[in-house]
């Protein structure tokens, strides 16, 4: 995560980066069961069934590559990436519109709970927390400073791109 990037630019690089991953996966799924790289091409070229963010995930949950916390989730990132990609003006990680999604995300309740304990906050958030920052997102950068909801974020992406992983480990170790 680019430290310097907007919060629009952050989700929407974040999501990408969750979307590069399910491509992966559903790749992987293909080849364990034999399916042709050409016809793998094929699903994911433009116009192919899994050309789109949602058909890939909905896929792999509807196959149960995934669970339905994380197919959750991952239905909430998409509507906060709409949301940021389509909202003209400037929007930010803590505007009351964005922070009621970002409150039903359960990997952005396990990024602000992993941040609380690596500055050494020992607790366990039971509720998200949205804090406005008291300083600018430019002042915070010239002092080599993050706001706090942008860090959160990014690390629960991590926390969500993790637990797909483990996802897919679990079923296919199943199925063999």
């Amino acid at each position: 995560m680019d430290i310097e990037e907007s919060d629009r630019g952050v989700v929407i690089t974040s999501v990408a980066d969750v979307e590069n991953l399910l491509d992966k996966m559903l790749k992987l799924v293909f080849t364990h069961n034999n399916v042709s790289n050409k016809r793998i091409k094929s699903m994911f070229d433009a116009s192919g069934p899994l050309s789109t963010f949602s058909s890939k995930y909905q896929m792999l949950y509807a196959f149960g590559y995934i669970r339905h916390d994380n197919y959750t989730d991952l239905e909430l990132l998409k509507k906060l990436r709409n949301k940021l990609a389509h909202t003209t003006g400037l929007i930010r990680l803590e505007s009351e519109e964005v922070a009621q999604i970002l409150k039903l995300m359960s990997f952005f309740k396990a990024g602000q709970n992993q941040m609380d304990e690596l500055v050494g906050l020992k607790r366990n958030r039971k509720e998200v927390y949205i804090s406005k920052p008291d300083i600018s997102e430019h002042e915070a950068a010239a002092m080599g400073l993050i706001k706090r909801s942008k860090s959160d974020f990014g690390i629960g992406i991590s926390i969500l791109k993790s637990r797909l992983v483990s996802d897919l480990e679990r079923k296919l170790e199943n199925e063999n």
